[in-house]
């Protein structure tokens, strides 16, 4: 699944002569643009609604009482580990040659 969609497009505009400032004879130009449309879709699915949803859950500890510090520190350390893991898998998908 591509994560881009290319689009190339000429600028050049054919039967035009162009004229270098200061000049009297006709010069070239050539030229393109580039277009890159990222599909949010699989980018969405893929990282932003896991970390939502690790986020929701570290939201949790809230409704949890101040004196079970047990419980509160054994779900934050797992929503930071997973979020760890997580980044870290992004990197390493990304950031190989």
């Amino acid at each position: 699944m591509q994560a881009f969609e290319v689009s190339i497009k000429e600028t050049v505009e054919y039967g035009v002569e162009y004229y270098l400032p200061g000049s009297t004879t006709p010069g070239s130009r050539s030229g393109f643009i580039l277009k890159l449309d990222r599909h949010a879709g699989p980018y969405t699915i893929m990282y932003l609604m896991p970390c939502g949803i690790m986020v929701t859950i570290s939201w949790v500890s809230f409704f949890i009482p101040l004196s079970a510090i047990p419980g509160r520190v054994t779900l934050l350390v797992t929503v930071f580990l997973s979020l760890t893991t997580f980044f870290g898998t992004i990197m390493v998908r990304y950031c190989t040659l």
